[in-house]
């Protein structure tokens, strides 16, 4: 049987964003939740729960750098310091909510999940001279398997102080076990192949496919982290399901003399009539005013012009929800051209 890993569903980010100002004190002691643009940002997401801290009285203001930190090894262990009080101080934060059990116990990724991958001194420059440390760590679950698209900025200024912090991060509300669906070689070839052509010095039997989850972008709706086989092939990324409940969705064009046909294509999930849909769109010279629902059916029509095509698809048997964005150039041009749904 193959191996079992967490499969986790991702917090409702309205639970932090409605806590904003609480827990802008609670990490950083900011009396006004960072009302004063002149002195402080600080801002959750309200749609993947990414955060985002700036101290900028003292961010790129460093008068004095001989105070800061003297090593590497001091950095990283005041960045950890501070990630893990941070989620100690959450979990105070937590019991004394009455909806405690609705909110994840950590707000970062705990400390073990965590690989450092660069420190760095920041350099002003302006003044050419050293302003705080630039510490970057990338988030692994299992111990080994990367969460791509994951990661925490924190930067640290004189006497150790976070003067700023970036978390590509959303907390994981709960835990559950799936089924690793082993990737077939032949998919491999197939990917292979389609990169490099028939013809390529490299060989497929040397491309070895990584387990990982896939955190989506700031922007972008996402209910569960779920795990992916994603194949290096160069430059080049390609992912496939790893589970049944793994979903990857893609956007396929039709284009006609009057506009676009979008059709949703889809691999893995619970397959068959089991998916909710979801279109939107507008015009990326107008998004103020532009925007429009294209329905809920497995494809829409856009005219002619520039957009920004968004697909939500939702498995209704497993709840998982994805979203895809992709911009669509609708010259009115007819291209005939094979559409692949993946389904």
């Amino acid at each position: 049987m193959a191996q079992t890993y967490i499969h986790e569903k991702l917090l409702d980010i309205s639970l932090l964003k409605n806590k904003e100002q609480q827990l802008s004190q609670l990490l950083f002691e900011l009396p006004d939740n960072g009302r004063s643009p002149d002195k402080f940002i600080f801002n959750i997401s309200s749609i993947s729960g990414w955060i985002q801290y700036s101290n900028k009285v003292e961010l790129f203001k460093n008068t004095n750098y001989r105070r800061l930190l003297k090593t590497e090894g001091e950095v990283e262990k005041k960045a950890k310091e501070f990630l893990n009080d941070a989620n100690k101080e959450f979990y105070r934060f937590r019991s004394e909510q009455p909806n405690k059990n609705d909110i994840p116990k950590a707000l970062f990724p705990n400390v073990s999940s965590l690989r450092t991958g660069t420190i760095t001194i920041v350099i002003n420059s302006e003044t050419l001279e050293p302003d705080h440390w630039l510490c970057k760590f990338q988030v692994y679950l299992e111990g080994s398997i990367p969460v791509i698209g994951a990661g925490i900025d924190v930067r640290i200024g004189n006497d150790g102080r976070v003067i700023a912090l970036t978390s590509h991060w959303r907390p994981l509300k709960r835990n559950s076990t799936v089924e690793i669906i082993p990737l077939e070689k032949e998919q491999i070839n197939n990917e292979h192949n389609h990169t490099h052509g028939h013809s390529s010095n490299t060989n497929a039997e040397e491309v070895k496919p990584i387990l990982c989850y896939k955190l989506e972008g700031e922007s972008t709706y996402q209910t569960h982290l779920c795990p992916y086989w994603m194949i290096p092939d160069g430059h080049h990324f390609t992912y496939y399901p790893a589970s049944k409940e793994s979903l990857i969705i893609d956007i396929f064009q039709k284009h006609h003399s009057n506009g676009v046909e979008l059709f949703a294509g889809i691999l893995g999930g619970s397959g068959g009539d089991n998916y909710d849909f979801a279109w939107a769109s507008w015009d990326i010279y107008d998004w103020d005013n532009s925007y429009q629902d294209l329905g809920n059916a497995s494809s829409c029509q856009l005219g002619i012009g520039v957009h920004n095509a968004v697909l939500t698809v939702t498995d209704r048997r497993t709840k998982i929800g994805i979203q895809i964005q992709k911009m669509i150039y609708a010259r009115g041009e007819r291209v005939e051209e094979e559409i692949n749904v993946i389904a």
